[in-house]
């Protein structure tokens, strides 16, 4: 008797861990800025574009966002400044796949900068990349879709994890806050720094929500205190919903929000 069969995916995990990884660079203001004086404070925030598998290593490419403020040669006031500068990591994952899915996120644990000249620097970025690499193999199963109507086939059960299509979304949001009695009032807003802490996702009735606590820090020249730099910070939540596409009740969600 012919034996009717259908290949399906079967994904296993192949490697899971932490991995902490530096990354140096030289790089120069843009001729816009002024000069540097003296480094104030240095933000760096990742964002991996790209893993690749590549036999037995993994090629995570992407780029750091950095938040740089200074005080200006050219004045005692401060100067505010983003640029970003692009990486590339190889990971080794010690057996080999063909084909697989990665899943990757990125912190920033340590930075630090040396000033070369009022217009050149370096940054120096400690990361740790928590990465999990999911192998694909082929599995045969008996397809009894095909199978004579008087031919009886036993089947057994079994269940297998498949990974969706991963999709990304901006979202925008609009929140107002007051200081405090005791803060001293805004004369001028030198920056505001956002963060968010890890998101949480909930799938219900073809709708995924996304929650996370969002936090602010704003720094900013008090009045009347004759060019005094203020830091106020804020956390509050967050909300969003996706539900441009069905999304299945029994999906298990794995979501980061930067």
């Amino acid at each position: 008797m012919e034996i009717y069969t259908k290949e399906i995916p079967l994904f296993k995990n192949v490697f899971c861990g932490d991995v902490d990884r530096e990354f140096e660079k030289e790089t120069s203001l843009a001729d816009y800025c002024p000069d540097i004086l003296r480094l104030i404070k240095l933000d760096a925030s990742p964002y991996v574009e790209s893993a690749v598998i590549n036999g037995d290593k993994c090629i995570i490419s992407g780029t750091y966002l950095f938040s740089m403020l200074y005080e200006s040669s050219e004045s005692v006031s401060l100067s505010f400044t983003t640029f970003t500068l692009p990486f590339s990591e190889k990971i080794e994952i010690k057996t080999a796949v063909r084909e697989g899915t990665v899943n990757c996120k990125i912190k920033v644990k340590r930075i630090g900068c040396k000033i070369i000249n009022p217009r050149k620097f370096s940054v120096r970025v400690k990361s740790a990349l928590s990465i999990s690499v999911q192998g694909v193999e082929k599995a045969k199963i008996c397809d009894t879709a095909l199978l004579p109507q008087n031919i009886f086939a036993k089947k057994d059960s079994f269940s297998y994890q498949e990974k969706a299509d991963e999709k990304t979304n901006e979202f925008t949001f609009e929140e107002s806050y007051t200081l405090n009695e005791k803060a001293v009032p805004i004369d001028d807003v030198i920056m505001n720094y956002m963060s968010t802490e890890k998101t949480e996702c909930f799938i219900s009735n073809g709708k995924a929500e996304l929650k996370t606590t969002v936090t602010s820090k704003l720094l900013y020249v008090g009045e009347g205190t004759d060019g005094k730099c203020i830091m106020s910070k804020k956390s509050f939540p967050v909300s969003m919903t996706f539900d441009d596409t069905d999304i299945e009740d029994d999906i298990i969600p794995c979501c980061d929000a930067s």
